[in-house]
């Protein structure tokens, strides 16, 4: 019989400041341009965004994130068998961002990798950590992430300032004022006792890896962040999964007492609710302050709802992460 793998700690940390959007598209002359600079709040909710400074690595926050898991895990440092780091970008091109964390984390584990899945990477991780854990090649794994979006985001809007950038580029670059800095991290263990995985479905449709990447490659660096179109298709796959993902759960909608989903702003937000026949006491909205925080967003809404002691003995928990590719994972939690 396999493994049943468990949360057994979780932490998250944030980039220090608070950023407004609308002080970041004034930086980026949107108003020059025939645009409102309120226009990500109007359009998405968010109003702030967190950023760091220019000197944190994306691994710096995982550390934080790791840090704060480690204290309320009921191991050690020494229990780790494996760390993987899954952040968009990452401290070193080598090694693996995994070994400066296992480094200073003091953990000595068997397997350190980086497992990369633009906004899904910490839950690619995380079903990497569950197969390394139900084969019992693991006892405990550290998934962890780090994200400075912010250097993206001051990037692009320093071509717009400059006019590299001009209007017509707009539509096909605004998520890029939405995101923010922040970590996660999760120890999942097959020995704890924490919260259980029941079910993890994910389903990949390559043919849109265009509506959202950045490339560093040639003369200059490409990229597009077209947020109307990547939303409709992952909203349309997530719709399409949930029949199948309740029914390997032995779940009905009526049965599930949290949604946690990934966020980049209150539209797609609110068409979640309206999928699960859900009102927002049952989720956690974290876009209107935080933005969009990438492949944190998962581990931070989960902290928080521990934090807030809203995670009660026996309670369901049904999880929506998506990323660029597209890539989208259905997961149940059961709260033991």
């Amino acid at each position: 019989m396999l493994n049943q793998t468990k949360i057994a700690a979780v932490g998250s940390s944030f980039g220090e400041f608070e950023v407004s959007t609308q002080s970041i598209l004034e930086e980026a002359h949107f108003d020059r341009m025939g645009y409102s600079i309120n226009k990500v709040e109007d359009e998405l909710g968010i109003s702030h965004v967190r950023q760091s400074a220019s000197s944190v690595l994306p691994g710096d926050l995982a550390i934080e994130a790791s840090l704060i898991a480690l204290g309320s895990f009921p191991g050690t440092e020494r229990d780790i068998d494996a760390v993987l780091f899954c952040g968009i970008e990452r401290d070193y091109t080598e090694p693996a961002t995994a070994h400066r964390i296992a480094r200073i984390l003091g953990i000595e584990a068997s397997l350190c990798l980086d497992v990369s899945d633009a906004c899904h990477g910490f839950t690619a991780g995380m079903a990497l950590a569950d197969l390394l854990l139900k084969t019992g090649q693991c006892r405990n794994v550290l998934v962890c992430t780090g994200e400075r979006s912010s250097n993206k985001t001051k990037e692009i809007a320093e071509k717009f300032r400059t006019g590299e950038l001009s209007r017509d580029r707009v539509a096909d670059t605004f998520g890029a004022f939405t995101v923010g800095d922040g970590g996660g991290a999760m120890i999942l263990s097959s020995e704890c006792d924490g919260v259980s995985i029941q079910e993890m479905q994910t389903v990949s449709k390559s043919k849109y890896e265009k509506l959202c990447f950045y490339s560093p490659w040639g003369d200059k660096p490409t990229f597009a962040m077209k947020m109307g179109k990547i939303c409709a298709a992952t909203i349309s796959l997530v719709r399409d999964m949930i029949p199948d993902t309740l029914d390997r759960l032995h779940w009905n909608k009526e049965e599930i007492d949290l949604m946690i989903c990934h966020q980049v702003g209150k539209r797609p937000f609110d068409k979640y609710l309206e999928l699960f026949d859900i009102t927002a006491d049952k989720s956690i909205a974290t876009y209107p302050k935080l933005g969009n925080m990438a492949s944190a967003t998962i581990p931070i809404c989960y902290d928080l709802l521990q934090k807030q002691n809203r995670l009660k003995r026996g309670e369901k928990v049904f999880v929506v992460s998506s990323g660029s590719g597209i890539v989208v994972t259905q997961m149940g939690l059961v709260v033991n």
